[in-house]
């Protein structure tokens, strides 16, 4: 659970901040089956947007599947980096699988060439625990609940 709760003036509401050095790191940050939401006295306040990323670096890369993401969360869904070059939004890989709630729709989302709804399972399948950090293999003896597949 990602709960936002009332930021500092001047502060942000920012889920995640994800940088990679190049496109062959195997890096990233998946919010898988989360829950994006906010905290009960941030709802007194409408005027607060929140963003689920943005891209500290340019091959910054985050994906959210199969997670319920609240109304607080402002319908282009990513936020720019303030003085980053253009070029950086064609060279991150930020999307979305599934997701559902009032701040899931993708229709208004950024128009980044590197943001993408993803349509199908398989493609969803290479960011699961499985598939980034074999999670499958080492989860199990912590004790950490976790789904091996999307």
């Amino acid at each position: 659970m990602l709960v936002f709760r009332k930021p500092i003036p001047g502060g942000g509401l920012v889920v995640t901040v994800h940088a990679r050095k190049g496109p062959q790191e195997n890096t990233d940050i998946t919010i898988h089956r989360g829950r994006v939401m906010a905290a009960p006295e941030l709802t007194a306040f409408p005027q607060y947007k929140a963003f689920l990323g943005r891209p500290w670096s340019d091959f910054s890369r985050t994906m959210y599947l199969r997670s319920s993401i609240d109304d607080l969360v402002d319908p282009a869904g990513w936020m720019t980096w303030v003085g980053a070059p253009s070029s950086r939004y064609s060279t991150v890989d930020y999307g979305e699988f599934q997701n559902k709630g009032a701040g899931a729709s993708t229709e208004r989302r950024v128009n980044w060439t590197g943001y993408h709804v993803i349509n199908d399972l398989r493609t969803a399948n290479i960011y699961d625990v499985t598939s980034l950090i074999n999670g499958e293999l080492w989860l199990p003896g912590t004790g950490v609940p976790f789904d091996a597949g999307v």
